[in-house]
């Protein structure tokens, strides 16, 4: 029988290794291995305070709009966040509408930090457990995009000028984040 050396590598894993949690083997390759977007590192100091709920339900205690004119992206960093017990940090793109939902457990996996953000806004917002006080957040630094070293465009991957992608929900298909920029891709 012969085989291709895809299959004869494949083998080698599993011997060597056991059995491979492919999700957990490309998710780890890939943060490993890509670098991030071209960006810069600007001090931004943000404290919401002590925010209290004294409702019986979950709600929005606080929120604070972090705007950056002309970012492409936001990325924030946090400084000293404490959450009480069922609350949460949510963050929105003001320009698309994406939501990210941090925990503190979230926060920790995140590294302190949020996801990259299209636009040049994210509303920040504490929503507090019910009957919770001292749920506060700081921030310390935001991320933002910087111009493509290729002169004349901002952006690799054919994306100039104007931004002619058409949003698309099918599976096999995403943003590649490289260090040239974001890239489609295809699985």
């Amino acid at each position: 029988m012969i085989h291709s050396p895809l299959s004869v590598f494949a083998l080698c894993v599993v011997v060597a290794t056991g059995f491979v949690d492919a999700d957990l083997a490309a998710q780890t390759a890939w943060q490993v291995t890509t670098p991030p977007p071209f960006s810069e590192f600007r001090e931004y100091a943000y404290a919401s305070g002590d925010q209290r709920n004294n409702a019986n339900a979950a709600r929005v205690v606080h929120q604070h709009t972090v705007q950056f004119d002309g970012a492409g992206f936001l990325r924030i960093h946090f400084g000293e966040v404490h959450l009480g017990p069922g609350s949460v940090i949510r963050v929105t793109s003001l320009l698309d509408g994406e939501v990210q939902v941090l925990t503190p457990s979230g926060l920790r996996e995140w590294q302190d930090t949020t996801a990259y953000f299209n636009g040049s806004a994210v509303l920040v917002e504490i929503i507090a457990g019910p009957n919770t006080t001292r749920n506060r957040f700081s921030i310390h630094q935001i991320e933002k995009d910087l111009p493509h070293p290729i002169a004349g465009c901002g952006y690799p991957c054919g994306i100039c000028d104007s931004d002619d992608r058409v949003a698309s929900i099918e599976q096999w298909s995403g943003r590649l984040l490289t260090g040239l920029g974001w890239c489609s891709a295809s699985v």
